[in-house]
């Protein structure tokens, strides 16, 4: 990418006005804090046998399967005609934590040695899974989610991790975080009422506990028939990582 300094010697040619120079000039000041950033946190970095690789990559927890098995049975009763969306397989299932979008393939190593950082820091903890959420009500529904209960050592970790990995320069997604697992990504319903009734049944249907003793780093690989989960890195709770 070309230095955005190199187009400031261009401004005087354009003839705008003061006002519109002062916009460029505010776009260009941060696209040379994006390249510098880029250039800053990976000129480093060592290339992988591929060259410039990069893998799509987050932070989760994973779910047992006998929770999982109870969401699947839920997830069948609301697979209804009118309801058309994109399910997720208990398989892929998993409460995400940080999600690291494409990075690098040599940070992955970076990434496994900031996780077992973080965890060593916290003891194994429990949580429940109870609960369905409609995200965007009735009247737009986009995702149905099953709920995290009893979460406090999990907002307490995900905060560990994301000021650990922002410190370290990775672009992090900028909204809330709220633990869920993602049940079912929406794309129409001709009876919004008919779903929310289904959920309505369930909001305090417990699915099951989780025990939570390793963090992992999971490659995500998006193939036509849903994503492909590789586990690059374990970190255990309160100890060393292990590679997988």
């Amino acid at each position: 990418m070309t230095n955005p300094r190199a187009y400031l010697m261009h401004l005087p040619k354009l003839q705008l006005k003061h006002g519109q120079q002062c916009v460029i000039l505010f776009i260009l000041i941060q696209m040379e804090k994006h390249t510098s950033f880029a250039t800053a946190d990976f000129k480093d970095q060592p290339q992988s046998a591929a060259g410039n690789a990069f893998i799509r990559a987050f932070i989760a927890v994973s779910i047992g399967a006998e929770t999982l098995a109870r969401i699947e049975k839920v997830q069948m009763e609301l697979q209804k005609p009118d309801v058309k969306a994109k399910w997720v397989s208990p398989e892929t299932m998993h409460l995400t934590l940080l999600f690291l979008g494409d990075i690098p393939a040599p940070l992955a190593a970076t990434a496994a040695d900031a996780l077992d950082s973080v965890a060593a820091d916290f003891a194994p903890f429990s949580f429940a899974v109870a609960g369905l959420r409609l995200i965007g009500g009735r009247r737009s529904p986009r995702m149905i989610w099953a709920e995290v209960w009893q979460e406090a050592e999990i907002l307490l970790i995900q905060a560990r991790l994301a000021a650990k990995f922002d410190a370290l320069g990775f672009s992090l997604e900028k909204r809330p975080f709220k633990p869920h697992l993602t049940l079912a990504r929406i794309k129409q319903v001709d009876d919004p009422g008919g779903l929310e009734k289904i959920i309505a049944q369930h909001l305090k249907t417990e699915f099951g506990k989780v025990r939570v003793d390793r963090l992992l780093l999971i490659k995500s690989t998006l193939l036509p028939d849903g994503p492909l989960h590789d586990i690059i890195h374990a970190a255990r709770l309160g100890g060393r990582g292990e590679n997988t």
